[in-house]
């Protein structure tokens, strides 16, 4: 949104507590310029994400005949040591399974960012305030929500990603706590450039609503 239709908004949306606000017109103008600025940040952010996830999961979907063509491989190394037709159904249908968390786990990222955008996307049903406070809380939320989902995701896609396309056999317990250090990496990983990315900018956006609240 432009600077000058942001003022407008402003001015045409602001409710009676705002009538009486202590703010000079160039410092209100100031910080409706930085939220303005900085949710067009943001926003940009989380665009970015959600095509590089798309470029992802088409990057995925012309991998699936090599992907079959390694599960027909394993499956013949298999079948040669059973010898049995169902040990090669049964490791089919498993493999199909661990293609669809993998699935899941690109498509879940897709949405999460979508989901990051419109937190991200500016209110036009509510005074400036209303909005920052919306916003920054979503956000709190959103980040919650985004770990909790991740702390059980991301274990299901390592295993499934080291059992359908390497050919490393380690034992069970080894494979489960190869992903739970995958996991914990990951996450704190994410946690950084999170904190590199949007700290700064949310800390921003406090800062204005915080001068809002005190002068409005």
């Amino acid at each position: 949104m432009e600077l000058d239709e942001f003022k407008t908004y402003w001015k045409t949306i602001q409710d009676k507590e705002f009538t009486q606000q202590r703010l000079p017109k160039e410092k209100l103008d100031q910080i409706i310029m930085e939220t303005s600025h900085t949710l067009d940040q943001l926003q940009s952010k989380s665009t970015y994400w959600i095509k590089t996830n798309n470029i992802n999961i088409r990057k995925l979907k012309s991998l699936i005949v090599p992907f079959v063509l390694i599960i027909l491989v394993k499956a013949y190394f298999m079948l040669g040591k059973t010898e049995t037709l169902g040990a090669f159904a049964i490791y089919i249908g498993i493999s199909i399974a661990y293609m669809g968390i993998i699935l899941i786990h690109y498509f879940t990222t897709v949405w999460i960012f979508k989901r990051q955008q419109e937190i991200f996307a500016f209110n036009h049903t509510e005074n400036l305030k209303k909005t920052l406070t919306k916003t920054i809380e979503d956000f709190k939320r959103y980040y919650v929500k985004f770990n909790i989902i991740y702390l059980f995701l991301y274990p299901l896609y390592f295993y499934s990603v080291i059992k359908l396309m390497t050919f490393w056999t380690p034992s069970q317990n080894t494979l489960l706590l190869t992903c739970a250090l995958l996991t914990i990496v990951t996450l704190a990983i994410t946690h950084l450039l999170y904190k590199l990315r949007y700290s700064g900018k949310i800390k921003a956006l406090k800062a204005n609503l915080k001068e809002l609240e005190e002068n409005v």
